[in-house]
Formats: C-alpha cells, sequence, structure tokens
C-alpha cells in the first residue's frame, strides 16, 4: 500500500508542476487558434492513453493510477482550454477526437469488432469534426478545389 501513496504522489508532483509550466508558457502571446488546437490534440492524446491505461487495469489494477493521473491531467488541460474558445466547440472537438482516436486504438490494439453502423457513426464523428472547424480550414480546402 506504501508503494501505491508513493507513486500516486509522485505523479501529483508530475501533473501540478507540468500544469505550472503549461499555464507559464500559454501567458506568452501566441496564436489563440494554434494553442487551442494544439492543446485539444495533446487533449485527445492524453485521454486516449487514459482510457488505455484503464483498460490494461482490468487485468493488472497497477495501471489504474496510470489512468487516473491521466484524466486528472485531461481536466487541468481542458480548463486551459476553455480560455481559448467557446465551451460548445471545445468540448465538440474534444469529445469526436476522442472517439476518433480511441476507436483506431481499439481495433489496432485490442482487436475491437464495429458494425457497419458503428463505422456510420464513425464517420459521423469525423464530419462534425470538421463542421466545427469549417471556418479556420474553408480556405484551404477552396483552395485544393
Amino acid at each position: 500500500m506504501m508503494l501505491f501513496h508513493e507513486v500516486q504522489q509522485f505523479f501529483q508532483h508530475i501533473i501540478i508542476e507540468a500544469y505550472y509550466n503549461m499555464v507559464k508558457f500559454l501567458d506568452m502571446n501566441l496564436n489563440k487558434a494554434v494553442v487551442f488546437y494544439t492543446l485539444t490534440v495533446f487533449i485527445i492524446i492524453v485521454e486516449t492513453m487514459a482510457i488505455g491505461f484503464l483498460k490494461r487495469s482490468l487485468t493488472e489494477p497497477f495501471w489504474t493510477i496510470f489512468g487516473v493521473a491521466g484524466y486528472s491531467v485531461v481536466a487541468l488541460m481542458f480548463r486551459e482550454v476553455l480560455k481559448f474558445a467557446p465551451m460548445g466547440k471545445a468540448n465538440a472537438l474534444w469529445d469526436c477526437g476522442a472517439i476518433i482516436l480511441v476507436s483506431i486504438v481499439g481495433i489496432v490494439f485490442y482487436g475491437d469488432k464495429y458494425t457497419h453502423v458503428e463505422y456510420l457513426g464513425l464517420f459521423f464523428a469525423i464530419l462534425s469534426t470538421f463542421c466545427m472547424v469549417w471556418k479556420q480550414i474553408q480556405p484551404m480546402v477552396l483552395d485544393l478545389l
């Protein structure tokens, strides 16, 4: 039990230190869109890893620590994302991105199987992501056409 507590304190320290450095970094005058999308992608990746750790913790309980730590990072990062975009847009992009990436990880690493209807749902998640960022990507898309 002592090892678990020491590991938990170690991860709390890492999370707090990383959060402090991130907030210092974000205080710089950076393009809001770049910061928003960078943080959102980072959140999606960290959440996907946390879900993978929690899945693994079903057979090896030690991995629960990493899953919980990952979700702690996600919560702190999402708080920062909300400084750069409306809640609806931020949450929609995060959710859709996580649905897509977690599904890919599930298929590739865990052998998850999906029905045709579920693949259609993934397509709609991708489509909704494009709809949420259309204003920013429209010039690039029109240049390609």
